[in-house]
């Protein structure tokens, strides 16, 4: 008898991913999409970009499982797929003007730095 997909080392999911098995991507998304989300949501500050990200990060996993090499874990591995779509919206955020986004149009959209990290304003700060 098999065990369950949740004592599944990430190798087992991956193999099994590579067979087109969508119960190991859900297994994989269970574990993986908070971390990928939170990594996003500090890099953009931005819980709707943030989404989108790890949205983009485990379509692509699905999509080419052969991608990922594994040389390192598939946490490091989707996080350096976050961290490259982070770079990539930040750089499109930089170059477009706004189109309604803003303080004034998302009360949860903090501007990033240019590091990719958001930025505190004054009245965050302690007193």
């Amino acid at each position: 008898m098999k065990a369950p997909l949740a004592e599944w080392n990430d190798e087992l999911l991956l193999d099994a991913l590579a067979s087109s098995d969508e119960l190991a991507f859900a297994e994989i998304y269970r574990r993986y999409q908070p971390r990928v989300f939170r990594f996003a949501f500090r890099m953009t500050g931005s819980a709707d970009a943030a989404e989108d990200i790890t949205h983009a990060c485990f379509m692509s996993l699905l999509e080419d499982p052969f991608r990922y090499r594994r040389e390192s874990g598939l946490a490091t591995y989707l996080c350096a797929a976050a961290r490259n779509q982070s770079l990539k919206r930040l750089r499109r955020m930089r170059r477009e003007p706004p189109h309604g986004r803003g303080p004034a149009a998302d009360p949860g959209y903090r501007h990033a730095g240019s590091w990719g990290i958001g930025t505190l304003s004054k009245k965050d700060l302690p007193r």
